[in-house]
């Protein structure tokens, strides 16, 4: 079964020492895996997700998989696949296509604006982890996908081949996005703190742990987590911020260059069908572009609201603002429900 790579054409990757970001979260963890682990610790920290499925057991208040000590995997040598495919992102659908995810600090964002990524790292361990899980569990799960996807084609009267429909979708998403107006799309949100800080978004950090992005009322929060669990720190609370406009050219080449990214990746058409479950074509394509509006407006108000934590440019969303606000929204995207599944 091939996977196709060429949305990871052009990223470099180089984990940072000390960073964790990937660690805080609750990994899935397949029967073999569970095997191993347990082989390895009987009283492995391991949780029921589902009925079929089972993860390693993150620490209370927000804290990083019960794994992560002193900022360096316990289990690294047989670590589960979630978490030696990261910061590749696989999505299954019509077809297994692998993406990069932003949020991660490890990868330069240059590629989005044209250019090349200056020559750091690689991800070819991270290749052959995703290549080796799709062989093992994505045959059966692909098939499954290929033939619902077939299905929602045929109720909106679409009768040619998958790869085919979503080439023309994008033949005229990529040019609307070229005319979009960054002071028109939707206001950015992020979820209420009240829905577990499991569930918020993350930014990247210097410091022990990654920052959280809630809102609680009118106010928008800013909390520091620790690997080890317990109540957050509260970095930075104000009102949701301001649309701060106009952007430098080279911030609208970085958010224009990261919606066009969206636009390529399956995900987008798999989160629209889950959500809105389109009934004729055109219909889809409008769930499709109120899609990225959504996502441009949350990346400018993250991005807003993150750059006035640090010194940047007042009054204007700058490249470096603009960056904060796609590492702080990418993952959490990719994370939202969709007619496919992540590998």
């Amino acid at each position: 079964m091939d996977l196709d790579t060429r949305l990871i054409e052009g990223f470099d990757f180089v984990c940072r020492p000390g960073c964790g970001l990937c660690c805080f979260t609750t990994p899935r963890v397949d029967g073999r895996e569970e095997a191993q682990i347990r082989q390895l610790l009987p009283s492995a920290p391991l949780i029921e997700l589902s009925d079929q499925e089972v993860g390693i057991e993150a620490r209370p208040y927000g804290g990083a998989c019960q794994f992560l000590s002193a900022s360096r995997c316990a289990i690294r040598h047989v670590r589960p696949s979630p978490c030696r495919i990261f910061p590749i992102s696989v999505h299954l659908g019509f077809r297994a296509q692998a993406s990069i995810v932003l949020t991660c600090p490890g990868v330069s964002l240059e590629p989005l604006t044209g250019r090349p990524a200056a020559a750091r790292g690689g991800l070819e361990m991270e290749l052959e982890a995703a290549r080796a899980r799709l062989h093992v569990v994505g045959t059966e799960r692909l098939e499954r996908y290929r033939e619902a996807f077939d299905a929602r084609r045929a109720a909106r009267g679409f009768s040619g081949p998958a790869e085919a429909e979503a080439r023309a979708l994008r033949s005229r998403l990529h040019p609307w996005v070229d005319t979009l107006d960054p002071g028109t799309v939707p206001s950015g949100e992020i979820p209420p703190v009240s829905v577990g800080l499991e569930r918020l978004p993350l930014v990247p950090s210097s410091t022990a742990g990654p920052l959280a992005l809630g809102r609680q009322g009118a106010r928008w929060l800013l909390l520091e987590l620790r690997a080890e669990g317990g109540r957050p720190e509260p970095r930075f609370s104000a009102r949701a911020p301001g649309r701060l406009l106009p952007m430098a050219a080279d911030a609208e080449r970085l958010w224009r260059g990261y919606l066009h990214y969206w636009v390529e990746r399956d995900a987008l058409l798999g989160i629209v069908e889950a959500a809105a479950e389109p009934t004729d074509s055109a219909e889809f394509e409008q769930g499709l572009k109120s899609e990225l509006e959504e996502i441009a407006g949350e990346v400018l108000d993250r991005g807003a609201f993150l750059a006035s934590t640090v010194a940047t440019a007042a009054g204007r969303l700058d490249a470096p603002a603009v960056a904060l606000g796609i590492r702080a929204t990418d993952m959490d995207l990719l994370d939202r429900s969709s007619a496919g599944e992540r590998l």
